[in-house]
């Protein structure tokens, strides 16, 4: 019998990590704003594949994007420093 073999496949991707320090009890009110304030913005982005927000449980949230291109990946830095300069008011 013949055996199967799968085929590789690679996806080029750009991606940009954010990291924030928080006071801890400040996270669940953080993570929500972001999930449902900022989530829906950056969604509207072109060219994004994939949005992700991380809570370390210790006041340190980090997002990611990930982008089809470096262009975009820029893009949605600038749109989280304008939303995280926005929420700072």
């Amino acid at each position: 019998a013949k055996g199967l073999v799968a085929e590789e496949v690679y996806h080029l991707v750009y991606a940009a990590i954010r990291r924030y320090k928080i006071p801890p009890d400040d996270s669940p009110e953080a993570l929500r704003h972001a999930l449902e304030e900022f989530t829906p913005h950056i969604k509207e982005l072109q060219g994004l594949q994939a949005y992700y927000v991380l809570d370390s449980g210790d006041g340190l949230i980090a997002t990611i994007s990930i982008c089809t291109d470096q262009e975009k990946v820029e893009a949605s830095n600038r749109m989280a420093s304008e939303w995280s300069i926005l929420r700072a008011r």
